[in-house]
């Protein structure tokens, strides 16, 4: 049964397609809120979408690569341009470098730093003017030691 909790709210999750983030998405929309799942991976993303609705929940799906501000920016103008807010946000996407230090890569490295922390910071200033009108916004960071 959905919860008032979160009734109301719009939630926004990154990496919200496996993991932690999912649960958190299907958390947040049996409390009521309207969630976004973004994930760079489209089937990850649309299967939480179908679980949270197969629970009754609200949930759609948007592909985002966080390590891209320009995309960043453009999910959060996308997300308030379809709900006329956006209420909580969770950075949740990360990566692990799966490799020894001698095998890492810059790319690697400008990828990691890119998704675990430019990315958190990026979307935090995207969503804060939105967040300062309302006067109303939750921003969670979650990090982890997979990613």
């Amino acid at each position: 049964m959905i919860g008032p909790r979160f009734e109301g709210r719009v939630a926004l999750i990154t990496g919200a397609g496996q993991g932690i983030g999912r649960q958190i998405a299907i958390d947040l929309a049996e409390e009521g809120a309207r969630v976004v799942v973004c994930d760079i991976k489209p089937e990850y993303a649309d299967e939480a979408v179908k679980e949270i609705g197969d629970k009754n929940g609200i949930a759609v799906s948007e592909i985002c690569d966080v390590s891209d501000r320009a995309q960043i920016d453009e999910l959060v103008s996308k997300v308030v341009a379809a709900y006329g807010r956006l209420d909580i946000v969770v950075n949740n996407a990360g990566i692990l470098i799966p490799a020894t230090i001698e095998e890492t890569t810059d790319k690697l490295i400008d990828d990691t730093i890119n998704i675990n922390l430019k990315a958190v910071l990026w979307l935090i200033r995207a969503v804060t003017p939105v967040m300062k009108k309302a006067q109303y916004g939750k921003i969670i960071n979650i990090a982890s030691i997979t990613g």
